[in-house]
This record gives structure tokens, C-alpha cells and sequence, in this order.
């Protein structure tokens, strides 16, 4: 397993509407719900920080996201294969 668990994510979403819209439509609720799935980099009782993309070589993290807690309604972490992932510059046999 690698430094980060990978977790699978159901949270609610906020919604807008830029269009005109009457008042009935807008009062609807309209509570996005989401699936995330991504690296779990932190979480405290505000949020969780998730990551879509972890480079091993360089520790290095892009497209981090975090979410309310308050927005969160399951966190499920998943089985990770256990693969041994060639270090930087290894060849492949």
C-alpha cells in the first residue's frame, strides 16, 4: 500500500442556476450528489483533502480538492493491489 489510502467519496454538492429561472424551479432541492474517488491526503473534522494524482518519484500531488465534512455522507476506503511499482529508471524484465 502506498503512503495515501485510497478512499471512494459520496458527498452533496452545491447547485446554482445562471439562467432566468422562475422562483419553483430555483426553491426545488437540488443537492448534487457526487462520487469522488481519489488519494485521502488529510481529514479533521472540517474536511478531507483528496488527490487525484500522486507521483511517487517526487511525492508531488495535483488536483486536490477539499471538501466540507458537513457535505461528506460516506467515506469508503479501497483494496489496493499489491504490486510492486518499478522505482524510477528500473528496467522492466
Amino acid at each position: 500500500m502506498g503512503k495515501y489510502p485510497i478512499v471512494f467519496v459520496v458527498w452533496e454538492d452545491a447547485f446554482s442556476v445562471d439562467a432566468w429561472t422562475s422562483d419553483t424551479e430555483i426553491v426545488e432541492d437540488k443537492l448534487i450528489c457526487i462520487h469522488s474517488v481519489g488519494f485521502l491526503i488529510s481529514k479533521n473534522k472540517n474536511k478531507i483533502t483528496l488527490s487525484l494524482n500522486h507521483d511517487l518519484a517526487s511525492d508531488a500531488l495535483s488536483c486536490v480538492m477539499n471538501i466540507p465534512r458537513k457535505m461528506v455522507k460516506s467515506i469508503k476506503f479501497l483494496k489496493t493491489p499489491k504490486s510492486k511499482i518499478p522505482k524510477k529508471g528500473s528496467k522492466k524484465g
